[in-house]
């Protein structure tokens, strides 16, 4: 007669741990987002700038050359 086996019932997924899991996975996600979220706010302030600083480079030139148009 060969011995019953049993499942590991630390392996089972039950509901409860699947939930968990979820919100697990759900809270990394979100953590990642805010730091993507950071760069990207950091990254749109640097084009800003440089759209600014080449506009102004342009009126700058147009007052002294009075040749350069938009």
């Amino acid at each position: 007669m060969q011995a019953e086996t049993r499942p590991d019932t630390g392996d089972i997924a039950t509901p409860e741990r699947l939930i968990a899991r979820h919100i697990e996975e759900a809270r990394l996600q979100l953590t990642h987002a805010r730091e993507r979220l950071k760069f990207d706010r950091r990254r749109v302030t640097e084009l800003e700038d440089a759209v600014s600083n080449w506009e102004r480079l342009a009126a700058e030139m147009r007052a002294t050359r009075g040749g350069l148009t938009k």
